[in-house]
């Protein structure tokens, strides 16, 4: 890997007054990613567009605007959504613009937030969006040059703190965007993006055949698209599901005013409808899932009992079953002991209603395993049912 960064481009900046867009991305999206709790089964994010990534390492998230997201330590996690040839990926040729709000909370050189690159020796193809010398780079490397240019940011970032940051390649001049302001560009690349002969879309890491450097710091969210986008488009673009109808309101309330009475469980029918009624009022607003997650954070009474609602139509009529998985998961990464064999089962019992029950089997078969150790924790079930689930999986 080079180490040395190209010269700037000497550039007359702009000053445009812009209208303010919504947060939906751009046209010419080629693929998303939102890296909070809601997005993530099993090791896995889901995509809004594009290929689902999966990621490495210990999972872990932290604390930042609007909700938690995706930390990363600098050394194990990251995630990958595929690897292989460039073919298997139709990846934008004559232009590209990348995209992330990204936390760093290191100076470390190479830390990778996207990427489809090798640099290796002279062999150097691809794309790739990180960090150098304390400061943003984009890197890319074209039909007319065969090689990369390395086009750092105009100024260093500082630890610990959130920024916008968007790289754009139009054919012709790269750029370099950093909370809406140009804070680079360079002529040095002309024509089609070259692509390796394989590669790693990777995300969190620099990563090519002999080289991995993980990000330290934490991932809110990334796009990339198929086309450059304009700087009025940079400078309006906002992450996804910010803004709703429910900005400033305490949709929990009367949840809340429920819940100073007697807790959440099984005998609480009021609590079950109030909750429905919340789900079917801003169930399907942008902005449901992250207070939903922050409501709940660290409260296993909530993950549980609400994980339940969300899929148990004996309490109510929602059947979320990504969002119930998603609580439900969160719930059970942080129980412990007796806790644990209440996740597995409601996890088990989530899959049978979700009629995925080969997936529910190991949860099954966890629950009743930890209820040797911690008896009178699987929940309450009808004797229909047992039966039923005992039949099913051999577990009788």
């Amino acid at each position: 890997m080079k180490k040395a960064v190209s010269f700037l481009v000497a550039l007359t900046i702009l000053i445009i007054t812009l209208v303010a867009a919504p947060a939906s991305a751009s046209a010419g999206v080629w693929a998303q990613w939102i890296f909070d709790p809601a997005h993530m089964a099993q090791q896995t994010f889901t995509a809004i567009h594009g290929l689902p990534g999966t990621a490495a390492g210990v999972v872990g998230w932290t604390d930042g605007p609007d909700g938690q997201w995706y930390g990363l330590d600098g050394s194990t996690n990251h995630i990958v959504c595929y690897s292989g040839t460039p073919d298997g990926l139709a990846l934008p040729a004559g232009s590209i613009t990348l995209e992330a709000w990204v936390r760093i909370d290191s100076t470390a050189d190479y830390q990778g937030i996207v990427g489809f690159v090798q640099d290796n020796g002279s062999y150097e193809r691809g794309w790739w969006l990180g960090t150098y010398s304390g400061r943003f780079t984009f890197a890319v490397s074209s039909a007319g040059r065969n090689y990369l240019t390395w086009l750092n940011a105009d100024s260093v970032y500082q630890i610990g703190q959130w920024y916008h940051v968007v790289a754009v390649y139009d054919g012709s001049v790269m750029q370099i965007y950093v909370d809406g302001k140009l804070a680079g560009a360079s002529t040095n690349q002309t024509g089609d993006i070259i692509y390796p002969e394989k590669g790693s879309l990777a995300i969190g890491a620099y990563l090519d055949d002999n080289e991995q450097m993980n990000l330290k710091g934490a991932l809110r969210e990334v796009r990339i698209y198929s086309q450059a986008l304009t700087a009025s488009e940079i400078a309006a673009s906002k992450p996804g599901r910010i803004e709703s109808s429910m900005a400033g309101s305490n949709i929990f309330a009367e949840l809340d005013d429920l819940l100073k009475v007697t807790s959440l469980g099984i005998n609480n029918q009021e609590k079950a409808i109030a909750f429905d009624h919340i789900y079917s009022s801003h169930g399907k607003d942008a902005d449901f899932v992250h207070q939903f997650l922050a409501y709940c954070a660290g409260d296993l009474n909530k993950y549980y009992w609400l994980g339940i609602y969300l899929y148990d139509q004996y309490y109510t009529n929602i059947g979320d079953y990504d969002l119930a998985l998603a609580t439900l998961n969160l719930g059970l990464k942080l129980s412990q002991g007796s806790a644990e064999v209440r996740f597995y089962f409601a996890i088990g019992q989530l899959y049978w209603y979700w009629d995925k029950k080969e997936l529910g089997r190991p949860y099954f078969e966890k629950a009743f395993a930890l209820a040797e150790k911690y008896p009178g924790n699987i929940p309450a079930q009808s004797p229909e049912q047992r039966i039923a689930i005992d039949a099913y999986y051999g577990l009788d």
